[in-house]
């Protein structure tokens, strides 16, 4: 169901668009990387007041199902689904929830056509073997806030010198 490609060699990313079930479309950008590191950044439908579909948990399922053949997994985008709700704890159990707990919302309060809305909604997800460092989110930059954060992986994962993304 997913293409995936290593994108450090030819520069081209990797889109896949394809049916879950018979009547959803979600689009994911699923990208496997020279050093290992698989790339997933997708984006959920959104729901009513965060509620979880039985679209979001189908699309979960067959996203997780997709990767759990890789073994250095960032998994991370607009989920449209809650932290702690049904469809982020599918993702959470699987992986490391790098957004800190500080973190309110994702939302952007003065970009968001609903002022007030205190959800973190966007996702950054990894395998238990990548570690994460100095993430937090920026406004002002569209009606999500942008995730940043420092990805520092084993040297062995390169062959040859640490590197830090």
């Amino acid at each position: 169901l997913y293409y995936t490609q290593d994108i450090s060699r030819d520069g081209e990313v990797p889109v896949w668009t394809g049916e879950v079930g018979d009547i959803w479309k979600q689009a994911v950008i699923l990208a496997t990387w020279s050093s290992g590191i698989t790339v997933a950044n997708t984006h959920l439908a959104w729901t009513a007041n965060g509620q979880s579909t039985e679209y979001q948990r189908t699309y979960a399922k067959d996203l997780l199902k997709a990767l759990e053949q890789k073994e250095h997994i960032v998994l991370c985008g607009d989920l449209n689904a809650p932290r702690g709700g049904e469809t982020w704890n599918i993702f959470a159990h699987h992986y490391v929830d790098n957004i800190p707990s500080f973190v309110e919302t994702t939302i952007d309060q003065n970009l968001h056509k609903v002022r007030g809305l205190q959800y973190v909604v966007d996702g950054l997800f990894s395998s238990p073997t990548l570690r994460f460092s100095d993430v937090g989110v920026v406004d002002g930059l569209s009606d999500h806030m942008a995730v940043l954060a420092t990805l520092t992986y084993p040297m062995h994962m390169l062959g040859h010198s640490p590197h830090k993304k």
